[in-house]
């Protein structure tokens, strides 16, 4: 029951952060695009795309790198964040092999589900701030 709990809080938190960054992203990448600039739209949207899918599969993973041993532990984490470098360095290679993605706006989506989690800790940091009146 509490692993369930656990699991369902996760889900929570995996969704909401992953919703604000896609939906950032969609907004984003069209307002770049319906400026003429495609590349930098549709590398923003791939390279959140694959911060989601790594923010999903880091959540998925967690609960089966924990309760083994020490050794299995390790060998269980260091292969996923292989795994999860490796998915991530996909949207890096084919912006640099195509001429219709912007590595810069990859990079940027690489880091979307990040740049959300720390712009809404900032957000409620600012909004503490003006409650106290500060």
């Amino acid at each position: 029951m509490i692993g369930s709990d656990w699991r369902t809080s996760i889900h929570k938190v995996q969704k909401r952060y992953a919703s604000m960054a896609l939906i950032a992203a969609i907004i984003g990448g069209a307002a770049l695009m319906a400026l003429g600039l495609a590349p930098l739209g549709k590398g923003l949207l791939a390279g959140t795309l694959f911060s989601v899918f790594n923010f999903w599969l880091m959540a998925k993973t967690l609960p089966h790198r924990l309760g083994h041993g020490r050794a299995k532990s390790f060998f269980l984490s260091i292969t996923s964040i292989y795994g999860r470098y490796a998915l991530m360095a996909v949207p890096l290679v084919l912006a640099v092999k195509l001429p219709y993605l912007a590595l810069s706006t990859v990079v940027i989506g690489l880091f979307a589900v990040q740049i959300v989690i720390l712009g809404e800790r900032i957000w409620q940091q600012w909004r503490q701030s003006q409650e106290v009146g500060f």
